[in-house]
């Protein structure tokens, strides 16, 4: 029986979504920045996700996931002081958030 999967399996090729799926998570975090916080880019970091999950396997889907975490918690910091009247719910919600990733 034959093959039918066209996806490339080898090791450039899953470098390779890594990389470009980084970059995309750092292209999401600079418009986030400039960007105000009521629209939420938040389900637009899954597209790396799954894109570097899906080609690159669990590894590089979990490396993936806290850039992207790391990326859009940095970003939320300077809207805290104006949204949250105490500092621990700001951490509270960034947590919960970051599950959701």
């Amino acid at each position: 029986m034959k093959d039918i999967n066209i996806i490339p399996k080898s090791r450039t090729f899953r470098y390779g979504i890594t990389i470009v799926g980084f970059f995309i998570a750092i292209a999401l975090a600079t418009t986030d920045q400039y960007i105000s916080e009521h629209p939420a880019l938040i389900i637009f970091y899954l597209i790396p996700v799954s894109l570097v999950t899906w080609f690159s396997g669990a590894v590089a889907g979990v490396a993936i996931v806290l850039c992207s975490t790391i990326f859009w918690f940095l970003n939320s910091i300077p809207a805290a002081k104006d949204l949250y009247a105490y500092p621990l719910f700001f951490y509270v919600n960034m947590a919960a958030r970051g599950l959701f990733l």
